[in-house]
């Protein structure tokens, strides 16, 4: 309840500042007003409008990443419990289908504001894992359209290079149904997650052959391709040198 009666300080003290310097955008105005009218009621004394339950959800998430550090949280059945705010409002009149798609376009990009949550993540790295494995997440915040354990700017540039991480990289599954039904198939994902700078591909059949054999022939002629695949093995390589696995 504090924290949403600050958001509703917030909110007035905004909308006041800007009728203060004779604000020409009477929208905004009325949007800043609606969500301090949304904070003083919920998530405390429960939502009565599909917008105030969008505003009611954001608190609750907020405080469980908070909570958790940022830890595998996630909406759940969002759809189910919110959908008899958005039945009751569009029955009542007060609300569209493009009213409903923006407040739930604003929730999803606030999801995907990963500044805190990454850095929690990288606290980890400070322990030296010996590995780390990359999800088939996608996020808005960052490279939207790439699975994270094919996208080169999670891998390298920020996993590799703003974090400093030095240990084995290693995707997730690339026969799982996330990536070949998103335009991912195995024969695409594993020159990609290469390409990337992941270090070791999950596999989780007895089907090595056939992406063994495309790595090596986009090698053979891809000179760029081959020096990540050296860095790959070297990695691999050193580590089970280091846990004893391969002696010379």
């Amino acid at each position: 309840k504090a924290e949403a009666e600050r958001k509703q300080k917030e909110a007035e003290e905004k909308a006041a500042k800007e009728q203060a310097e004779a604000c020409t955008d009477p929208r905004r105005k009325k949007e800043l007003l609606q969500i301090s009218a949304n904070c003083a009621r919920v998530p405390a004394n429960g939502a009565t409008s599909f917008y105030e339950a969008c505003q009611s959800f954001w608190f609750v998430q907020q405080l469980l990443q908070i909570e958790s550090s940022g830890h595998s949280i996630s909406p759940g059945r969002f759809d189910q419990y919110m959908y008899p705010y958005y039945e009751a409002d569009l029955k009542a009149g007060v609300l569209s289908r493009e009213q409903a798609q923006e407040y739930i376009d604003c929730i999803w990009v606030k999801l995907n504001d990963l500044n805190k949550f990454i850095m929690s993540f990288k606290n980890i790295l400070d322990y030296n894992p010996v590995a780390v494995l990359m999800s088939h997440a996608r996020t808005l915040a960052i490279d939207k359209q790439t699975p994270a354990c094919l996208s080169k700017e999670w891998v390298t540039d920020i996993l590799r290079n703003e974090f400093g991480y030095e240990g084995l990289i290693i995707s997730d599954d690339i026969l799982m149904a996330a990536l070949s039904e998103n335009g991912f198939p195995p024969q695409k994902a594993v020159v990609m997650a290469i390409e990337a700078g992941v270090d070791c591909i999950m596999i989780s059949q007895k089907r090595f052959a056939s992406s063994a054999q495309i790595l090596y022939d986009k090698a053979q002629k891809d000179s760029d391709f081959l020096a990540l695949l050296q860095k790959a093995s070297f990695r691999v390589i050193k580590y089970k040198f280091n846990n004893g696995l391969l002696k010379l």
